[in-house]
């Protein structure tokens, strides 16, 4: 068995997808038209009329008729010309037929909006094959099936049942009613997209190739991706990748599917990996910024679309106009982990001084008693704290935009208020976010107007600030190696110890042991104490099958025919037991994940693994100073570099059994699931490897030496 994992090449560098056909034809026919008003053929047919000066717009429907004064034609036959994009809206065996001589015919492009395909049986799954296929052989394009449309405002093509609000922002989903709720978050932010595509079941047009599409799209300023399945994953990353450097960030909001759950009861590592850890590191890699839920993808993405880049620190002042939002907001911007210092006395003496002597000004500031009098200290107070080199970031929490309802002299002087805060904002680069009780509110628009997001939840508010401020600087997506598809693989301790060993692995020295006088032999020679094991097991210490601190001959022996009684058909080694005391042990793992492959992952062992269930995971393979980044990122990393007045340990020994053990999952990608040497112990100088697995993928249970490990 093969395990199905992405594609070795990370750049993806297969024929990447034309899909302008899509986004901006020149011509395009509907299937399916209806002139019923409450049947989708009907309201898409209207939707696609919007953007009939652009392109020429064709509806066929079989029994003729006319919609919006449009007279239908009532076959593809009946139009002078090849459409260039065909959008099917009909049962699922017309649609495949309707695919079929759409392609006969020479179009190019391929919108199939109908369910009842791979997600309903085998049928349907073979029926949309047989599009794809096709599909693909002309040098076509197809989006679906099983999806809501598409929409790109900037070529004014409204392919959808539901045309979303416009605006800068991207979406890619996987589920037209997520790209729904996407939209009604965006429309109460008074923003919108600037194209919006649902991929379904994806049976030609994939994740990959729909993210790709952005790259460099100017009316894009902001991307976000929902996806519930990144199938071939490292190539998700690298069309992200390529996206974020063109300008455009990426937000990803995603449910973790993974298959690293499954393995958790074999592999230590995969219980302390969440299948969102695995996610994490993947966005880190490359760039990628990953939300909790549609609101905050909304609210980050509309910050990105409207501030400029970010500053290379965090410090966040905070104004508001009473002590209960002060407080709120200070405690979310300090969970966010964004810096919130207290002013110093210079800058506090210049806020009084614009303000008035009733403000508060050690950070927030506290304009409550002031403001009810003048709007206008809102402006003075936030451009002292922008213009100043003590703050990175303002974030107004307040009444704001409430005032505007008590007169009109009231509402001007706060409408001026907001434009002269915006013009500061704009003066200085730094960014502005405003949560108000009111964001409907005309003040609300006239700082939207001139790019300050302004938002009614607190946390969505904090949350875009945090992504604002702490953008990931994209590392390198690593190149997979060749696999080594040689089969067996080892799966046994000493077999998987020795493969290790020849690739530097150091382990306390050692040897297998089969009689009596062999083992005494061997003890005598090794030197005392020594650790006997019953190699086979694969959870050897929670089986009974490890004898620790063996200090005599009479011990070893012992201790022997105790293994050799419970464990007959177990290979026995003996090993040097090493000074536990003197170091620190660390899990070093890695594990194959169905959509992003080969994964890394450290974490401190022993009885830390459990107190601390801590760990750092990256895509493999990894260099050394990457290796080296992730175990200093552990929370214990203290205890290896000399925490009171210990010795600091070998930690550049530890990254370069991660270096190994990230290469060798990489190399076995095709035939295991998970890799694993727990504990290795790190020295003062050197670090060892006390034990060592690998676990076969699901279906293969061979070794070397002949054993079965199940």
């Amino acid at each position: 068995m093969v395990k199905d994992v992405p594609s070795d090449d990370i750049n993806c560098k297969k024929a990447e997808r034309n899909l302008c056909g899509l986004f901006d034809p020149r011509s395009i026919a509907l299937i399916g038209a209806s002139t019923a008003p409450h049947k989708w053929g009907n309201h898409i047919a209207r939707h696609l009329l919007r953007g009939a000066g652009r392109r020429r717009v064709y509806l066929v429907n079989p029994r003729g008729g006319t919609i919006d004064g449009v007279d239908t034609v009532k076959s593809l036959a009946d139009i002078s010309e090849v459409p260039e994009c065909l959008l099917i809206v009909v049962a699922p065996e017309a649609a495949e037929t309707a695919v079929m001589e759409g392609l006969r015919l020479g179009a190019k492009a391929f919108c199939v909006m109908t369910a009842g395909f791979g997600e309903i049986s085998a049928e349907g799954k073979a029926a949309e094959e047989r599009m794809a296929k096709a599909v693909r052989g002309a040098g076509a394009v197809l989006l679906g099936p099983n999806i809501v449309g598409f929409q790109d405002s900037a070529a004014e093509l409204y392919a959808t049942r539901i045309v979303y609000p416009e605006g800068p922002i991207g979406v890619v989903s996987q589920s037209g009613l997520v790209t729904h709720d996407l939209s009604r978050y965006a429309a109460a932010q008074k923003t919108g997209f600037s194209r919006a595509l649902n991929l379904g079941n994806q049976a030609d047009i994939g994740l990959a190739d729909a993210v790709r599409s952005f790259d460099g799209h100017s009316a894009t300023k902001a991307l976000i991706v929902y996806c519930e399945d990144m199938r071939d994953g490292r190539c998700f990353l690298s069309a992200a990748a390529k996206v974020r450097a063109s300008g455009i960030p990426v937000i990803l909001l995603t449910v973790g599917a993974s298959e690293a759950a499954a393995r958790s009861a074999l592999s230590h590592t995969g219980a302390l990996v969440t299948p969102m850890d695995a996610v994490d590191a993947a966005c880190k890699a490359a760039g990628i910024l990953r939300v909790n839920s549609t609101r905050e993808a909304i609210a980050v993405a509309d910050a990105l679309s409207k501030l400029g880049g970010a500053p290379s620190r965090s410090r966040v002042g905070i104004v508001t106009d009473g002590g209960g939002l002060g407080s709120l907001s200070s405690e979310q911007v300090s969970f966010s982990g964004l810096d919130m210092p207290v002013l110093s006395d210079a800058l506090q003496t210049r806020l009084k001084d614009v303000s008035g002597p009733r403000v508060g000004t050690s950070n927030p500031v506290d304009l409550a008693g002031e403001a009810d009098y003048e709007t206008a200290v809102y402006a003075r107070v936030v451009a002292e704290m922008l213009r100043s080199d003590e703050l990175d970031a303002v974030l107004v929490s307040a009444y704001f935009g409430g005032y505007s309802a008590q007169d009109d002299d009231v509402a001007r002087a706060e409408a001026e208020a907001a434009k002269a805060m915006a013009d500061v904002a704009q003066d200085t680069g730094k960014p502005l976010i405003l949560h108000t009780l009111y964001p409907d509110f005309a003040t609300g628009d006239t700082l939207r107007d001139r790019g300050i997001p302004v938002q009614r939840d607190l946390d969505s508010a904090v949350h875009a600030l945090h992504h604002v401020l702490t953008r990931p600087v994209p590392q390198t997506i690593p190149a997979l190696p060749n696999a080594i598809l040689d089969n067996p693989v080892p799966t046994d301790y000493w077999s998987t110890r020795n493969y290790f060993f020849d690739r530097g692995v150091c382990f306390p020295e050692g040897a297998l042991v089969a009689t009596e006088s062999g083992v005494t032999e061997t003890g005598t020679r090794l030197g005392f104490p020594l650790v006997m094991k019953a190699a086979d097991l694969l959870h050897k210490s929670d089986e009974g099958g490890v004898k620790l601190g063996l200090a005599n001959e009479n011990e070893v022996k012992v201790a022997f025919l105790d293994l050799r009684h419970r464990f007959p058909k177990s290979k026995i080694t003996l090993e040097r037991q090493l000074p536990l005391d003197d170091g620190v042990e660390l899990l070093i793992g890695a594990r194959i994940d169905g959509h992003l492959g080969p994964l890394i992952t450290i974490a401190l062992g022993g009885v830390y693994t459990e107190i601390l269930a801590q760990s750092a995971t990256a895509l493999a393979p990894v260099t050394h100073q990457q290796a080296l980044e992730l175990i200093q990122s552990l929370k214990g990393a203290a205890i290896l570099n000399g925490a009171r007045g210990r010795p600091p340990l070998d930690v550049d020994a530890a990254a370069a059994i991660a270096v190994a053990v990230a290469a060798a999952a990489c190399e076995m990608r095709n035939h295991i699931d998970a890799v694993e040497l727990n504990p290795v112990l790190v020295l003062p100088e050197g670090a060892f490897a006390l034990d060592a697995r690998i676990i076969p993928a699901t279906g293969l249970a061979s070794s070397a030496g002949g054993q079965t490990v199940t």
